[in-house]
């Protein structure tokens, strides 16, 4: 009898950074400086300016610049406290993308490194996502990858206050304001409105419709000057 030779396992493809340029899909993996990085939700690329349209987009990974992976600059110290990929020294980076390969949940890394990874989902869903198309299906999903993050960074004050605000961000958006709609939890802190709350409020004053019990006290709840 002839002997069946068993298919060999598809192997998950991993994109090439060098010819690479723009967002790559959540759960995909890219090479970069000879290291993978996987799970995607990265931009790589040449050419991505910024929002306000000064330079180059802080979180675009060009993989066509240096990156020294001999002489990684593990304490972030080469780094401004505005981190922008294109600025930071190829010590930096090395450490960066790095911190990136292992799957971004080494916890002692400079905070430096989360928001230049953050910046990313940021632009995802504040710039990418407001034209439409596929960004929109990506919120949830960065959603949850900011949960994870908060799990393994959130004790650094900076990020966990604009982390929790995003993902504020992200549940307005995602929100159908409707009197069946549970109000945002009164359980979180009171020090910022939740964009849910603004949100659904705006909408009930727009379609003229009273505001149900558990959304009023919320509003209460979470109103600057009211103890």
């Amino acid at each position: 009898l002839t002997s069946v030779r068993p298919a060999s396992p598809t192997r998950p493809t991993v994109l090439r950074g060098a010819t690479h340029n723009g967002w790559v899909p959540v759960g995909v993996s890219i090479e970069v400086a000879g290291l993978t990085l996987p799970g995607g939700m990265l931009y790589v690329g040449r050419e991505l300016r910024a929002f306000d349209g000064n330079g180059r987009d802080p979180a675009l990974i060009d993989p066509h610049l240096r990156v020294d992976l001999r002489n990684p600059d593990w304490s972030g110290s080469t780094v401004d406290y505005w981190p922008s990929y294109s600025r930071i020294s190829a010590q930096a980076r090395a450490a960066y993308l790095t911190w990136l390969a292992g799957g971004r949940s080494h916890p002692g890394v400079p905070i430096s490194w989360v928001f230049l990874f953050f910046y990313g989902l940021e632009r995802r869903v504040i710039v990418d996502a407001a034209e439409g198309g596929p960004a929109v299906l990506d919120r949830l999903l960065i959603s949850a990858e900011v949960r994870r993050m908060l799990d393994i960074y959130g004790e650094h004050s900076s990020f966990n206050s604009y982390a929790t605000q995003f993902l504020s961000l992200i549940d307005a958006l995602e929100a159908k304001t409707d009197s069946a709609v549970a109000a945002p939890s009164r359980a979180s802190s009171n020090w910022i409105v939740p964009h849910q709350l603004r949100a659904g409020l705006g909408k009930f004053a727009d379609e003229g419709r009273p505001v149900p019990a558990d959304w009023a006290l919320s509003w209460v709840h979470f109103h600057p000057e009211i103890y």
